[in-house]
């Protein structure tokens, strides 16, 4: 019995939750322009790249990889998850303008493509980095901060029947 309602308790937590279900590694759909010709070496794949250096902690050449990973990608759900990666490594560089704009574009031209929820809640982080900055220095970041929570109301679903996935 345990092991039955432990079961569906999975099963339930993967269908439901994008965290515990599938990632979006399983996702991604290959394309053969991620090849990289390298001369006198062999042919590198990008979306391996990419994880590998995110993997690693190099999130500023991570962000990078992704980025010529979407420019490169022709569908659209490759060229929302590249996006996604790129603006989580700029926020983890600390590269704020390059994460703000891209998460921007997220959620203004992919929002159907990759969680919503997650993408707001980096976007909050970054306008209280912005709003901190405001309240250190004097108001430098505020009219940021505010931009952001703006496109956070806008994007974010209202009324009683709406769910952020």
């Amino acid at each position: 019995m345990k092991t039955a309602l432990r079961g569906m308790i999975v099963t339930v937590l993967c269908c439901a939750c994008p965290l515990f279900g599938q990632d979006a590694a399983g996702r991604w759909q290959p394309e053969p322009e991620w090849r990289e010709a390298r001369f006198l070496r062999p042919d590198r794949d990008l979306l391996a790249r990419a994880r590998e250096l995110e993997r690693r902690g190099e999130h500023k050449a991570a962000a990078e990889a992704y980025e010529r990973l979407g420019r490169r990608s022709r569908k659209t759900v490759n060229q929302a998850l590249a996006l996604d990666r790129e603006a989580a490594n700029r926020l983890r560089a600390g590269q704020y303008r390059e994460a703000r704009l891209a998460y921007e574009k997220l959620v203004r031209q992919y929002a159907g493509q990759v969680s919503l929820n997650d993408s707001l809640a980096n976007l909050r982080d970054l306008a209280e980095h912005y709003a901190g900055r405001a309240a250190f220095f004097r108001g430098d970041g505020r009219e940021d901060a505010i931009e952001i929570y703006q496109l956070i109301l806008e994007s974010a679903p209202a009324g009683a029947d709406s769910r952020i996935n």
